[in-house]
């Protein structure tokens, strides 16, 4: 009998311990299922937002490591540009620009099953680690753009296969040229081989000299600088030029030079000129060669990939 009751007692006790077991199994299921839900259960269109306020997190982190993870290691872009190419110009530009920052707002998120397209607005302030070569300055940089973003999910993760500026302008600005208002204004794309006009206006100071070089440098790296011509601006502070495209397949940037010269009257009204200002002016113009390349951004029923 005694044996009959410790039996007993020791299967309460075994199956207690089964049960205390199980159960905590299925909290435990029930926890990671929770965490699962959260992470990787989310709409395609909730990752990708979670996904680029975490991209725009690094990147004003400069955590160059972090910032690859977004990326597919095939990736290239629209100038042509491949991982690696790419990454040695976002490192050498945060070595130029120690304290850069950048904010980015979503426009659009298209997805068609693994592939998504997202379409951003970007900011981008910072000023130069080391002083201009003309000026004993160091320059601030002040960039707007808008972007479109090619992803394609892999497992659980999506990453940025490519990408597209539909438009981009950067300022760069030294000395006495921060306290003048310009602008640069030139198509957003054009054929190529065409011609086009690039105008640039300032708003001009009373007490200084304006000088502008105006050019349209390709897309490439290394940069290609051709050479300067400086013209005194307009009375109106505008000046234009008419240039024409590449038929080398590159994009372009619509490129402005500028030069502040302040005025000193000296002895016997000699007058001496000298710089107190320099400003270099960047506007995007993406070149076309194909009658049906297209920029714009698909819509939710378009495959992604097809744009890329």
């Amino acid at each position: 009998m005694k044996k009959i009751f410790i039996t007993l007692l020791l299967a309460v006790i075994f199956s207690n311990q089964v049960l205390a077991e199980q159960t905590q199994a299925e909290i435990n299921e029930k926890i990671a299922a929770v965490w699962f839900a959260k992470v990787f259960a989310l709409e395609p269109k909730e990752q990708l937002t979670k996904l680029f306020a975490d991209y725009a997190k690094y990147g004003n982190k400069h955590n160059l490591k972090k910032v690859q993870s977004f990326y597919d290691e095939k990736y290239v872009n629209s100038d042509g540009f491949d991982y690696k190419t790419y990454f040695e110009l976002v490192k050498q530009t945060w070595d130029m620009y120690p304290d850069m920052t950048y904010t980015t707002e979503i426009q659009n998120i298209s997805v068609n099953g693994d592939y998504a397209v997202v379409q951003t607005k970007e900011t981008a302030v910072g000023n130069a680690k080391e002083p201009s070569e003309y000026l004993d300055d160091k320059g601030s940089l002040e960039s707007s753009s808008e972007i479109v973003y090619y992803l394609k999910k892999k497992g659980n993760k999506w990453v940025i296969i490519s990408d597209s500026a539909i438009s981009e302008k950067t300022f760069l600005k030294f000395g006495d040229a921060k306290n003048v208002a310009f602008d640069v204004v030139a198509p957003g794309m054009i054929p190529a081989g065409e011609e086009y006009t690039i105008i640039f206006a300032a708003d001009m100071p009373k007490d200084k000299i304006l000088l502008g070089s105006i050019t349209n440098e390709k897309i490439t790296y290394p940069s290609e600088r051709p050479k300067e011509v400086f013209r005194k601006l307009r009375d109106d502070g505008m000046l234009e030029r008419v240039v024409r495209s590449n038929t080398d397949g590159y994009n372009e940037q619509a490129v402005v030079s500028v030069g502040v010269t302040k005025t000193e009257v000296l002895e016997e009204q000699d007058i001496k000129l000298s710089v107190s200002g320099v400003a270099f002016l960047m506007t995007r113009v993406n070149v076309v060669k194909s009658k049906n390349f297209d920029l714009s951004v698909p819509s939710d029923g378009q495959n992604s990939e097809s744009n890329l």
